[in-house]
This record gives C-alpha cells, sequence and structure tokens, in this order.
C-alpha cells in the first residue's frame, strides 16, 4: 500500500503571496517560509513573468527583490504595481546596503514607501 502524506489546508481567508526573485534556491527558500506562515505563495522569476502571476494569483503583496536581472528592475515593477494595482502591499528585499541608491528611481523610495528594512545575505 502506498504511503500518502498529509497536505496542511490553506483557510479560504489566507493571504495571497507573490514572491518575485530571479535566484532560484533564494526564491524557493522565502517562497516555503513565507507559505509554512499560513500564506497561499506563487513564484515569479523576473518582472514579466510577476506581472503574468498578478493577473492569475490576485496577490495581496508581493516580496519584490530590486534586482531582478534582465528585462527590468523590481523597482520599475513596483511603479507598474502602484498605478495598476493599488491595493497590493510590497515588500523590497534586497542585498544592496541601501535600497534608496539602487537606481536614480530607488532615490524616490524614501518618498513613496513608508519603511526600508535591510537584510543581510550573501553577495552574489
Amino acid at each position: 500500500m502506498e504511503e500518502t502524506k498529509a497536505v496542511p489546508q490553506q483557510p479560504s481567508h489566507a493571504r495571497r503571496i507573490l514572491v518575485v526573485e530571479d535566484e532560484p534556491l533564494l526564491r524557493d527558500l522565502i517562497a516555503k517560509s513565507v507559505e509554512a506562515s499560513g500564506f497561499i505563495v506563487s513564484t515569479a522569476a523576473n518582472a514579466a513573468d510577476a506581472k503574468r502571476a498578478i493577473k492569475v494569483s490576485d496577490p495581496d503583496a508581493l516580496v519584490l527583490d530590486i534586482e531582478l536581472g534582465p528585462g527590468g528592475t523590481g523597482l520599475d515593477l513596483s511603479e507598474v504595481i502602484a498605478r495598476q494595482f493599488p491595493d497590493i502591499g510590497i515588500v523590497f528585499l534586497t542585498n544592496l546596503p541601501d535600497p534608496r541608491f539602487a537606481s536614480d528611481k530607488g532615490a524616490q523610495l524614501s518618498k513613496s514607501h513608508v519603511g526600508i528594512h535591510q537584510a543581510d545575505f550573501p553577495s552574489r
């Protein structure tokens, strides 16, 4: 007889989070951690994938890396999300010393976002 594992059911009122991170291992670790806290999690590797995922998963919030590799930054994506989906919360995740200096657009973070928290991750 084959053994089956019970999969925990998410409550119907559980919040949905989209994790946007270009590094696969880090994306998976963040997603598993957030999911273990009771959230329904979907993931995207870049800005284009994130835009598609938002339409499908209708997230309540994004955990968003600032540096997403080629194809647009997390800052670019956050501007689009803020305009098109103002009810989606955005949490920036970066290993940059100060995300306000990631680019010229980053300097505007202090004006448009309430708080910035720096996480210490190993350099890429």
